[in-house]
């Protein structure tokens, strides 16, 4: 099942977007503020060899990931 966690740390600028896999960070969305796009960076898996899951889910995911950085970052910035 796939989880996705909005979230902010004072020792980082940028808002970001950690998705879990079965309680497991796979991937993290940063908004990058000065250029205002969106940086991906996939994490390799601690118990296995590789990720294995359904594509939807996954582009479901970083869709949702992504709607609420735009969310947060629209609210924020308002």
């Amino acid at each position: 099942m796939m989880r996705v966690v909005v979230a902010s740390d004072p020792d980082r600028e940028e808002l970001f977007a950690e998705i879990y896999y079965d309680d497991m960070q796979w991937a993290e969305i940063i908004l990058d503020p000065l250029r205002k796009h969106f940086l991906l960076t996939i994490f390799p898996p601690m118990d296995r060899e590789n990720w294995v899951f359904d594509l939807k889910d996954a582009e479901s995911a970083i869709a949702e990931a992504r709607a609420a950085l735009e969310r947060r970052a629209y609210h924020d910035s308002s």
